[in-house]
């Protein structure tokens, strides 16, 4: 039986709900023991699935696809994600957090997901072709090495950021759109590796 794209999401989130009903605690707590309780750059927020699916689908989100969440969490992004493209990848500081989305991958049987315990701005991001950023707390500084990182991708690299746009001559940005979700609205741009 062949299970539908929606089915296998709504699994997805089923699973988060019932591992961790109050994931922010979960973030909490991990923040705390990497000593990174007061860092703003660390927190949390959740893309929920139907609005990721659409600003991929945006971004042309594919089959051929190696596609990164960097900062991701709990990394239901990438799980999601993967159910589409060729492989996904979540970069994750935090080693709770990575630990806890490998573990959900496995438990869902999703064998395309790679869970990377390191600094974003430390991991090598050569093969991917799309990239998702939730940066509503980066800071300037740290939008600028994420567009340093970025530099070593193929032209035509598409990079999805919330709430701030990357700024780099090499980096084209798109016109931002707006998405609601977690009761809020929320500017999301695309934008494009020259």
């Amino acid at each position: 039986m062949t299970v539908s794209l929606e089915e296998r999401i709504r699994q997805i989130e089923d699973h988060y709900q019932r591992l961790l009903p109050y994931p922010a605690l979960t973030v909490g707590e991990a923040k705390t023991q990497a000593g990174r309780a007061g860092d703003s750059e660390f927190t949390y927020g959740e893309t929920p699935p139907a609005s990721l699916m659409e600003m991929l689908r945006a971004a042309g989100l594919s089959a051929d696809d190696v596609f990164y969440d960097l900062g991701c969490g709990l990394a239901q992004t990438v799980l999601v994600a993967s159910l589409v493209c060729k492989q996904a990848h979540g970069i994750e500081y935090l080693e709770p957090l990575a630990r806890i989305a490998g573990e959900a991958a496995r438990a869902l049987g999703i064998d395309n997901v790679r869970i990377h315990n390191t600094d974003y701005r430390d991991a090598d991001l050569r093969d991917g072709t799309l990239f998702y950023c939730y940066a509503t707390c980066t800071t300037e500084p740290t939008r600028a090495l994420i567009c340093a990182r970025l530099l070593a991708t193929a032209p035509g690299t598409r990079i999805v950021t919330v709430t701030h746009p990357l700024d780099h001559p090499e980096i084209e940005r798109r016109e931002p759109v707006e998405l609601w979700w977690g009761g809020g609205r929320h500017n999301v741009y695309l934008h494009v590796r020259r």
